[in-house]
């Protein structure tokens, strides 16, 4: 006799990420006045680190739903929703495919 699967729970989440305050202008809103060439850099270098992270978060979530539609908890359906509210679809060829 087969045994039934137990669905599993939805996958987490997120905020959207246009509601979010730029990295640098909340990592140095607080920092002591710089030269406007520092300044520059500075601020550059957050925003490279942080677009790496939110590269690195969006690997992940299609990573975690790639990986839940290959052992069945979640149909190709449901796949897509999921990649569609982590706006992960952007990174893919399917984007706007129904």
């Amino acid at each position: 006799m087969g045994t039934q699967r137990k669905r599993a729970a939805p996958l987490p989440r997120r905020e959207p990420q246009s509601n979010a305050q730029s990295c640098a202008e909340h990592s140095t809103k607080n920092s002591p006045e710089v030269q406007p060439k520092a300044r520059l850099t500075e601020v550059l270098l957050v925003e490279i680190r942080c677009g790496s992270m939110r590269a690195r978060l969006a690997q992940y979530d299609m990573d975690s739903v790639g990986t839940a539609l290959s052992h069945g908890l979640i149909n190709a359906e449901q796949a897509m929703a999921e990649l569609y509210d982590r706006d992960a679809l952007h990174w893919m060829f399917l984007e706007g495919a129904q």
